[in-house]
């Protein structure tokens, strides 16, 4: 079978949406968190928090020499999740939801998606309305094809 990106996206959507969306686990005792996907058009609340979630694939190679439709491809990348909280609201808030998203992707493997430690990023003040913190999730996956 030839490499599918198709496979891999999917496979990371689910995660996310079991882990993080079906199961609340964003929102915090500051209130509720909405998760925001590719090609979904959202409009930001000033007073609400809000993760925009995105995939960057980053390289894609073959790593092994074998027959055709059987040389090892991998894909590797970062799931990056852009957290925005209200301004005025304190960092506490932006740093308890990335320690949920880093608790869901640290050292894990699922579904074939091998997930690293997380990286969470300060930006800081986003035209007056939210804070900003980036959670990278660098990941790997191997497929057959």
């Amino acid at each position: 079978m030839p490499y599918n990106t198709k496979v891999l996206m999917d496979a990371i959507r689910t995660r996310i949406y079991n882990e993080l969306d079906a199961t609340d686990a964003l929102d915090t005792e500051f209130g509720e968190t909405d998760l925001v996907y590719p090609n979904q058009l959202y409009d930001p609340q000033a007073k609400k928090a809000y993760v925009k979630v995105f995939v960057q694939n980053t390289i894609t190679d073959q790593v092994s020499l074998g027959a055709p439709n059987r040389n090892r491809i991998r894909s590797e990348g970062n799931v990056l999740f852009e957290v925005y909280i209200p301004i005025d609201s304190g960092d506490a808030y932006g740093y308890e939801i990335a320690d949920a998203i880093t608790a869901v992707f640290s050292r894990t493997d699922a579904d074939g998606v091998t997930y690293r430690t997380p990286t969470v990023t300060p930006f800081g003040a986003l035209a007056d309305t939210h804070y900003h913190i980036r959670v990278s999730c660098p990941y790997r996956n191997d497929q057959i094809g």
